[in-house]
């Protein structure tokens, strides 16, 4: 009787054992995960939305008067195109923004180095990107998280403008560069001979 017990008892610890053992499992494997944030790419609406405020950024940016007085901007556009453009900067921005795409087009410093771009080129062209995130309602979080990635290519892309010389210092660096007065010496006597004279004076 009491090995009887003894065995029931066993029996019981192990049933019990393997019964928390198994649900436990289920409980976890059901116990609801917390999501991670949705990415700036998945909050814009991926690829589609992307590509359409891009379309009509880069068709803002063509026709802007002070994006256009660029000669060398002008010139490159020459040599590619708008399709290819927009598909180039759709890709950069949804790599950016957290998306599966991977950018294959050129370096912005390499791409921009021989534009000459300039400050007031710069401001114009965030003006063009922002008149293009509000025509499509984006979000004003969205926009400030676009713009600051837009605004950490910047020094990749402006030219910096070297400031002019001031009046003063140009003067000063005239002087220097000044040749010296000529010094006249006046020719050794020679014995024998008198001295110059003054010339008279007119009328005598």
């Amino acid at each position: 009787m009491k090995k009887n017990t003894i065995a029931g008892i066993i029996c019981l610890i192990l049933v019990s054992g393997f019964l928390v053992h198994h649900y436990s499992d289920r409980l976890l494997a059901q116990a609801p995960t917390q999501a991670p944030p949705p990415s700036l790419y998945d909050r814009l609406g991926g690829s589609y939305a992307i590509a359409a405020v891009v379309d009509d950024f880069i068709e803002r940016l063509l026709i802007d008067p002070v994006i256009t007085a660029n000669k060398n901007v002008t010139s490159a556009m020459g040599r590619i195109t708008k399709p290819g453009l927009k598909f180039h900067i759709t890709e950069m921005v949804c790599e950016a923004c957290d998306g599966p795409q991977k950018y294959t087009g050129r370096s912005m410093k390499d791409s921009h180095a021989h534009l000459g771009i300039s400050e007031a080129e710069w401001l114009a062209m965030e003006k063009d990107f922002l008149n293009a995130l509000k025509k499509f309602s984006v979000p004003e979080k969205e926009q400030n998280e676009l713009v600051a990635i837009v605004r950490s290519t910047k020094a990749d892309i402006v030219v910096a403008v070297k400031k002019e010389t001031t009046t003063k210092a140009k003067v000063e660096e005239s002087q220097e560069k000044a040749p010296e007065p000529a010094v006249i010496v006046a020719p050794p006597e020679i014995p024998g001979l008198p001295p110059d004279e003054p010339a008279a004076a007119p009328g005598k």
